[in-house]
């Protein structure tokens, strides 16, 4: 029997939950058991460690079918397009532990949609640019963000700074399009690596590159997906507001409303697809150099599984260095937070008060425009 009073059981059950999220087989399983415990074990050992450790599989899910049935409901009500094939389906629940097989999730699929599953967002004036950053080798998201301006230098200068901190560093090289908002991004990608790598030949390996979209794969391939997965969605969600009558663009605050409550729930969206497309399985190529066939989020923190001689690229900046450079590009264009503005502090504070009227209920996509109409009636007596 395993020993559940161990000290290590609480550290193999967090590490073997998040062998659910990549999505590993048992084989990798046992791998990944060997590395972080240095436990040697059959398939016999783990699935009894499984077992007393409530390891959620297919077979023994760890949940009624009520719930799981519940889940797969939610996700499937979720898609209005019904754009979202059973694979995502089915990988969406699985970041979250809860584990459906694939039979069951095709019953209700045909239950629940029988006709079948078949970027900036943008309803008139109302825009919503998202902006990404990705990992080419292993295809990892390491930033998906709704921002007010993306064709812009400045604050994208600022959140690559944003990026910077999070990840503790600058890469090899960065890559961008072709456009106004790459000024300041590669001016500090160039002045970082030259810094903190001076060892690395510029010659050889450019600091930074800028290329048509059409040619940066990397991320174009990305808004397809995004598109795929959750675009459709999203979009048909926003214009329920324009089909209904219920998004005015007269009226002086409903673009600023619009903003206050749909921002948060966007986002929401993007973290959900990010975490999903980091621990989804990616199809396998024949020929590709780089890894294929596998998780993102496993590739990018064990690069060497897919290839002993892969090396983590990441170059290291001090904390205080970071700082400073916020500050010399915060003397040049300004503080980081006024271009990250979606409506004014006057129209925060008068949002709030709205909120609180009529009770601060739950927001989400599915009931954001029930809210929007509810919370114009209770603005527009505040402003009366």
């Amino acid at each position: 029997m395993v020993n559940q009073a161990g000290n290590n059981q609480w550290g193999r059950k967090e590490s073997l939950l998040e062998c659910v999220r990549l999505k590993y087989p048992r084989k990798d399983k046992i791998k990944h058991l060997k590395k972080e415990f240095n436990l040697s074990i059959g398939e016999t050992k783990l699935r009894e460690i499984e077992y007393c450790l409530e390891i959620p599989t297919v077979r023994k899910p760890r949940l009624s079918k009520e719930v799981i049935k519940k889940t797969a409901f939610d996700f499937i009500k979720k898609d209005i397009t019904k754009g979202t094939g059973p694979h995502a389906l089915k990988s969406m629940p699985q970041d979250e532990h809860i584990l459906i097989a694939r039979d069951d999730l095709h019953l209700l699929m045909k239950d629940l949609a029988p006709e079948g599953f078949d970027l900036s967002l943008q309803m008139g004036d109302i825009s919503i640019p998202i902006y990404a950053y990705r990992d080419k080798w292993s295809g990892f998201i390491i930033k998906l963000v709704a921002v007010p301006d993306s064709r812009s230098a400045a604050p994208l200068g600022h959140l690559y700074l944003d990026l910077i901190a999070e990840c503790g560093g600058v890469p090899l090289q960065l890559t961008t399009d072709k456009g106004p908002e790459r000024g300041i991004q590669q001016s500090i990608q160039d002045a970082l690596r030259r810094l903190f790598a001076p060892d690395i030949d510029p010659e050889v390996f450019a600091t930074a590159m800028a290329i048509m979209s059409v040619h940066n794969t990397v991320i174009e391939s990305l808004w397809r997906w995004l598109q795929i997965k959750m675009g459709h969605t999203l979009k048909e969600t926003i214009l329920q507001g324009k089909t209904s009558h219920i998004f005015q663009p007269q009226c002086v605050y409903h673009s600023d409303l619009f903003y206050w409550i749909f921002i948060p729930l966007i986002q929401e969206a993007l973290d959900s697809f990010r975490t999903y497309w980091n621990h989804h399985r990616v199809r396998t190529r024949a020929y590709k150099h780089m890894p294929s066939g596998h998780v993102p989020a496993d590739a990018i923190n064990m690069p060497e599984k897919y290839d002993p001689n892969a090396l983590n690229c990441l170059i290291k900046v001090p904390e205080h260095i970071q700082h400073r450079t916020r500050r010399l590009i915060e003397e040049e264009v300004g503080a980081r937070d006024t271009f990250f503005r979606w409506f004014s502090d006057d129209f925060k504070v008068i949002a709030e008060t709205a909120f609180s009227s009529v009770g601060r209920p739950s927001t989400t996509l599915e009931n954001a425009w029930e809210i929007f109409s509810i919370m114009s009636d209770a603005i527009k007596v505040i402003l009366e």
